[in-house]
């Protein structure tokens, strides 16, 4: 699975939701461009055109599947990955019927193999379990930028009746030190410092401090400082 190799198949990546979806895209990205597919900025240009969606807000959704209407009218194979299919199969399969694959957020491990699959022909290929390795391994940032967003932890450790983020993302998961570290290494040439600390303290996008989830103390040091 993570030896395919695309060739010169070319895709259009195209990004809805929050800075944790954003970092996922530059996982997409990462994860594509090692197996030898370019990045294009056209649907028009490409020879597969990607949707990474999200579904915890509803006017964002809306827009969303307006857009899958849209594409779908282009001779080109969509795929839809991302948050909307695991909150809204259904409606996302009514917008698109003759889509190509259907992923996860947590299936881009599998993605490489999917569009392998896809440009063979195949159609109709859902795929929403999660990937048993790591997506972390695939960041590389966005190309051109001196900012980007490196996910520490993905999920929530609540259960609202009204959030759909704990649906899509599951339980809170935390990426380990060592691979954080692997991830912004490479991106710098200064020093990197990050403290010791055996409990995290994150601030999410909903400005609510969610305080108790489980890290491994550590400590380590490269060449930036943040």
């Amino acid at each position: 699975m993570g030896d395919t190799h695309l060739g010169a198949t070319s895709y259009y990546l195209e990004t809805y939701g929050c800075a944790l979806n954003t970092a996922d895209s530059d996982m997409i990205a990462g994860h594509l461009s090692a197996r030898g597919a370019k990045r294009v900025l056209s649907p028009d240009e490409a020879h597969v055109i990607i949707l990474n969606t999200c579904g915890v807000k509803e006017p964002t959704e809306d827009r969303i599947i307006h857009r899958l209407e849209e594409l779908s009218k282009l001779a080109r194979p969509i795929i839809i990955a991302g948050c909307l299919p695991v909150i809204s199969l259904r409606r996302v399969q009514r917008a698109i019927p003759n889509y190509a694959a259907i992923l996860g957020p947590q299936s881009i491990e599998t993605l490489g193999l999917i569009v392998d699959r896809v440009m063979k022909g195949e159609r109709g290929l859902l795929h929403l379990e999660p990937d048993t390795g790591s997506k972390l391994q695939f960041f590389k940032g966005p190309p051109g930028s001196v900012v980007c967003t490196v996910p520490i932890c993905e999920g929530c450790l609540g259960s609202c009746t009204y959030c759909a983020v704990k649906f899509a993302r599951g339980n809170v998961k935390s990426y380990s030190i060592k691979s954080l570290h692997d991830v912004v290494r490479p991106m710098s040439h200064c020093d990197l410092y990050i403290n010791s600390f055996s409990r995290c303290h994150l601030f999410l996008n909903n400005n609510r401090l969610v305080r108790g989830v489980p890290a491994k103390r550590s400590t380590f040091r490269s060449s930036t400082y943040y």
